[in-house]
């Protein structure tokens, strides 16, 4: 089914907000996400290394941001 459809759980808030079932405008989720270095030696683990907030209609529901961190990803 492709990349899409690997993982349900976007796709299952997605459906549940357009069905009124949610009631939501933001996600917050722990994930494992492999940076440069974990990368280049082919590291892959399931402990969470970082936190990522998914939020719909950010122009509307974002007032003020602060960048904490940049770096290659």
């Amino acid at each position: 089914m492709g990349r899409f459809f690997d993982y349900k759980d976007g796709y299952i808030i997605d459906f549940a907000r357009g069905e009124g079932l949610l009631n939501i405008d933001v996600v917050k989720g722990n994930y494992y996400i492999k940076f440069a270095e974990q990368r280049k030696r082919g590291i892959n683990l399931r402990t969470a290394n970082c936190t990522i907030c998914s939020v719909y209609e950010p122009n509307k529901n974002i007032t003020s941001s602060t960048i904490v961190k940049e770096g290659d990803i």
